[in-house]
């Protein structure tokens, strides 16, 4: 994990979060603008995305972000990213939460 790396994970996040108005809706499911959808799909490409993710440990990673260490926010992020197709919507909830502020806070504390 990089410098850069985190630089564009907090404004891919910024633009995704800015984008939430221009989600629109058709026969009730969520349809994204780009921004979110290129976003949330970076979370599961390098150097983020993990192939060996659990999402059954996203909740207990999310409860202690702040001693997670760099691969256990790769497998965070992956779930995060991985989210939609088994929840439409939940990518609005996430990026309408604080849980990306405390993801990025926490990359720049392990880059330090």
């Amino acid at each position: 994990m990089r410098t850069e790396d985190v630089d564009a994970l907090e404004a891919g996040y910024r633009s995704a979060k800015a984008a939430l108005a221009d989600v629109t809706y058709a026969s009730g499911y969520p349809v994204y603008p780009q921004t979110i959808s290129a976003f949330m799909q970076s979370l599961c490409a390098p150097p983020w995305g993990r192939r060996d993710y659990d999402p059954r440990r996203t909740m207990a990673l999310l409860k202690r972000i702040e001693d997670v260490g760099e691969i256990d926010l790769c497998h965070l992020l992956t779930a995060l990213g991985r989210a939609e197709r088994f929840s439409d919507g939940i990518w609005i909830s996430y990026l309408e939460d604080d849980r990306f502020d405390r993801i990025v806070a926490r990359a720049r504390v392990l880059l330090a």
